[in-house]
């Protein structure tokens, strides 16, 4: 008897559990590592359960992001020359607005399929590559959208595992980097950006690029995953231009790459009353480092060298804080480096500051300006504690310094026959170098040596990266390698000075030097967004860009994110907020190794 009442007994049960977790909040991100089909496996108990439950906006939409963009990148079909790929999805938003249940949403689904066409199926399996990189893939939302059916699962994955190599539309293979190129993407003028339809085309194509080509997904501090479940609502409710924008903002800030920005000042727009004066955050308070009109500092009493311990009565860093989802950063470093010049921006005329001189505490009100009346004051600065030094000199006694931001390609010989008889050449690069670093690297390497790997997206299985020994750059020249065979090499000290302001080329730059055999890196946390950049084009025509590669060490570390880690780390101060002390603590280094 009550073996025959227990597998009912077990059926209400799980229906009311699957019931009671359909009505839970539609904002709620799935957690996919516990709760999947397959490791519930209740077979056709668990289909009759849920053929029927209603679905949430989200729900539909979260799965018509996911389907729209794998059909995108992996069906031919969507590829084909008459196929309008934008409108499929139009037409499918309309759709999904009268589906309700998880059994129509599986029907649109696997009939939309079948109207693409059989694709053949392959002769043999897909490759596997020696030098993949599979921290980025991830098509295991296939099996765990928990109201996907066996049938739709199987076309999707049939899909999946008959991938041809055949020309995509929408994305393509730049021939020197091995970049991926979205020219194709169709920009629309004259439509009304705010309707549902390209608000969500907005999302979804913005969504699916970065989830397919971005190598560096893996590092988020946010699930990607987790990020579109959030983003559906927010961009349905959006009915402003300054709320689109900041949606968008948010999303670029998720990426967390000191490379990527959406090219639309939407901050600004708003927020156009200025401080006559800028500030940079230091630890958890600021310190005014540029003065932009003498008179005016003078007139709020305004100094150089101020210490702001509060904004507007919050602690400085808790008031920096509201900014951060409108800047994009590998790191906090950056975070507090792209914060800062917007840290005393506002709507209002005027802001409220309590700052420290010496021992002097301060409350005050600080009158703010309009851009368009201070605006060519910004570009030319009338104080700061910015030296402009020599291309090199000596800084101390056997001791070079060289400013690799003023360094061209004529001065390298020259700067090693002054320099070769010292003890010890500091190499600044905390700046943007524009000279070929192989040009460098050849007077202080023995023999031509690799300093960095990269890793890349697979065009023909897209979501797939792989490491790349050769691109058809090194037509050009070996990115991957520096320096050639020299007995005659610079053996002195090389110290390497870093902080956040070394970014993209110049951490390429960087770890390239710091692989000679004589050489350390000395400072802060760098931009940690090394190389190229990919871009591409939203709906209304604005940019985005991010890192294109997965950028790693000598000994395959990761650096993206990261930066290029110091050997000997100096910190700057809200006394020193430029980083004097890093000469003097490399002058220092150089004097005890010999």
């Amino acid at each position: 008897m009550f073996k025959r009442e227990k597998p009912l007994l077990i059926i209400i049960l799980l229906f009311v559990f699957f019931i009671s977790f359909a009505c839970k909040n539609e904002k709620r991100v799935e957690d996919y590592n516990s709760y999947t089909y397959e490791n519930i496996s209740l077979g056709s108990a668990f289909l009759s359960i849920h053929s029927q439950m209603k679905l949430t906006e989200t729900q539909k939409l979260f799965s018509l992001a996911k389907v729209w963009g794998f059909l995108k990148y992996y069906h031919p079909t969507a590829s084909d020359k008459n196929m309008d790929w934008d409108n499929e999805l139009f037409v499918k938003i309309k759709q999904l607005d009268t589906i309700n249940s998880v059994n129509s949403l599986n029907n649109l689904y696997i009939n939309w399929i079948n109207s693409l066409g059989q694709i053949p199926k392959r002769k043999t399996k897909i490759p596997s590559f020696d030098n993949s990189y599979f921290k980025n893939t991830n098509f295991s939302w296939i099996d765990l959208l928990y109201y996907f059916s066996p049938k739709l699962k199987e076309k999707i994955k049939y899909i999946k595992d008959n991938k041809h190599d055949y020309k995509n539309k929408y994305v393509i293979e730049n021939y020197l980097t091995g970049l991926p190129n979205f020219k194709n993407e169709l920009v629309y003028k004259d439509v009304d950006y705010l309707s549902k339809e390209y608000k969500l085309l907005t999302l979804f194509r913005f969504w699916n690029i970065i989830d397919y080509f971005c190598p560096n997904k893996y590092l988020f501090d946010k699930k990607w995953d987790t990020v579109l479940n959030e983003m559906i609502p927010e961009f349905i409710e959006v009915n402003n231009f300054n709320d689109y924008n900041r949606a968008i903002k948010y999303m670029v800030s998720c990426l967390d790459d000191s490379h990527s920005n959406y090219f639309f000042p939407v901050y600004f727009k708003r927020n156009n009353y200025f401080t006559p004066f800028e500030v940079k955050i230091i630890g958890n308070k600021a310190v005014v480092t540029t003065i932009y009109i003498d008179s005016l500092c003078e007139k709020d009493n305004i100094q150089l060298g101020d210490v702001i311990d509060s904004i507007n009565d919050e602690p400085t860093l808790v008031y920096a804080k509201k900014f951060w989802n409108l800047v994009a950063a590998s790191n906090e470093t950056i975070k507090k480096r792209e914060v800062s010049p917007l840290l005393l921006v506002g709507e209002s005329d005027s802001i409220t500051l309590s700052y420290t001189r010496s021992n002097l505490f301060i409350n005050n009100t600080i009158k703010r300006y309009d851009v368009n009346k201070i605006r060519d004051y910004y570009r030319s600065p009338v104080k700061n504690k910015i030296e402009q030094s020599d291309k090199w000199k000596f800084v101390a006694d056997g001791i070079g310094y060289v400013n690799l931001v003023n360094i061209e390609d004529s001065d390298i010989k020259k700067i090693f026959r002054d320099f070769s008889k010292t003890k010890g050449i500091i190499l600044d690069i905390r700046n943007y170098p524009k000279f070929n670093h192989n040009k460098l690297c050849k007077y202080i390497y023995p023999e031509k040596k690799r300093f960095i790997y990269f890793t890349k997206p697979n065009f023909t299985y897209p979501g797939n990266f792989e490491f790349r020994d050769k691109i058809k750059l090194h037509l050009l020249h070996d990115p991957f390698s520096t320096g050639k065979t020299n007995k005659n090499y610079y053996k002195g000290k090389i110290i390497v000075l870093v902080d956040e302001n070394t970014q993209s080329q110049a951490e390429y730059i960087a770890m390239a030097l710091r692989n000679a055999p004589n050489a350390i890196v000395v400072g802060s946390q760098t931009a940690g967004a090394v190389v190229n950049i990919t871009k591409f084009l939203l709906p209304n025509g604005q940019k985005i860009q991010y890192t294109g590669y997965g950028a790693f060490d000598a000994k395959k570390n990761n650096v993206h994110r990261a930066g290029v880690v110091p050997d000997v780390l100096v910190k700057k101060t809200l006394e020193d907020p430029f980083g004097n002390n890093y000469i003097k603590k490399a002058i220092k280094i150089i004097n005890e190794s010999n």
